[in-house]
């Protein structure tokens, strides 16, 4: 009977495995907190708000309103007048790089840091 994983793939999958994990620490600012929200519509900035200020905003889409509120240092849709409400129970977004968008209504809301890296070129 021959052996499902040999001793070469199961080193293979633990060497990717590591690598994966330490992946976290090498890309710097992926995971901080953040500072600064960035909210689109339809590719184009409508509004930067700092994480820090307590605010709601009111984002015209295609199919109405989306209301985005900024409260304790995080960020949510809380209302959307889209049909399945995903990118309201998406819920809270506090450190940099992370995202909601409300693909129907074509609103991003971006959380934005100190040191973030979009692409590393040679």
């Amino acid at each position: 009977m021959r052996k499902l994983l040999t001793n070469s793939d199961k080193i293979l999958i633990v060497a990717l495995l590591f690598l994966a994990l330490a992946s976290f620490w090498v890309i710097p600012g992926v995971g901080k907190q953040g500072r600064i929200v960035l909210i689109e519509q339809n590719s184009e900035l409508v509004k930067k708000l700092p994480l820090d200020k307590e605010t709601t905003v009111e984002v015209e889409g295609h199919l109405g309103t989306t209301v985005v509120k900024i409260e304790g240092g995080k960020a949510r849709i809380v209302s959307s007048p889209c049909p399945k409400k995903l990118c309201v129970r998406m819920g809270f977004i506090s450190k940099a790089g992370e995202i909601v968008v409300c693909v129907p209504n074509k609103v991003v809301v971006r959380i934005k840091g100190g040191k973030e890296i979009d692409a590393v070129t040679r």
